[in-house]
């Protein structure tokens, strides 16, 4: 579900700041996580705050219920281009890649979700090349994720990426 992905990733991003720790190096930025919870008007409630603070990366997570409606989606679109357009990576996990196909970010490139969710996908947003055949499919600026479970392969890449190998790998090994 969401939740396991969402606590799984900030209890992942929390193992990778001690590992930092550990190893005394006080040069890295570690990972400082916001739960932004998505309101009834189909607005992350807090968004604004995060926009001015230099926010990061922005992770879609799935849904294993219905899909937001469509003038939810598109609010929630034009959130998730406005902040990527600050910088900001756009990383979806499984069914997360219906909002960020929707917001056209990735429009002209590839993207992998989960299986399931290929075909409807593929003819709801045909401006994207869907391949379910890759678990990751990092774009630099857009990264996807395909199944329930790759938020773990999200994680480590994240970590890898902002906290370096050393500290990768010492927090796979401690998970």
């Amino acid at each position: 579900s969401a939740k396991s992905v969402i606590f799984g990733l900030v209890d992942m991003f929390d193992i990778a700041n001690n590992e930092c720790r550990a190893l005394k190096d006080t040069s890295r930025r570690l990972f400082n996580v916001k739960v932004l919870e998505l309101s009834s008007a189909a607005s992350l409630a807090g968004i604004d705050t995060y926009r001015k603070h230099n926010l990061s990366v922005l992770i879609i997570p799935p849904t294993l219920t219905t899909l937001p409606d469509d003038d939810q989606v598109r609010d929630l679109s034009k959130l998730i281009l406005d902040v990527h357009h600050t910088g900001t990576i756009v990383v979806s996990v499984c069914g997360g890649a219906y909002l960020l196909a929707a917001s056209g970010i990735a429009s002209g490139r590839e993207m992998t979700t989960h299986w399931a969710h290929r075909d409807v996908l593929q003819r709801k947003y045909p401006d994207i090349t869907v391949n379910t055949e890759q678990l990751l499919i990092d774009g630099g600026d857009i990264i996807t994720a395909g199944g329930l479970m790759a938020w773990t392969d999200i994680g480590l890449l994240l970590v890898d990426r902002y906290l370096g190998t050393d500290v990768m790998i010492s927090t796979s090994r401690f998970m």
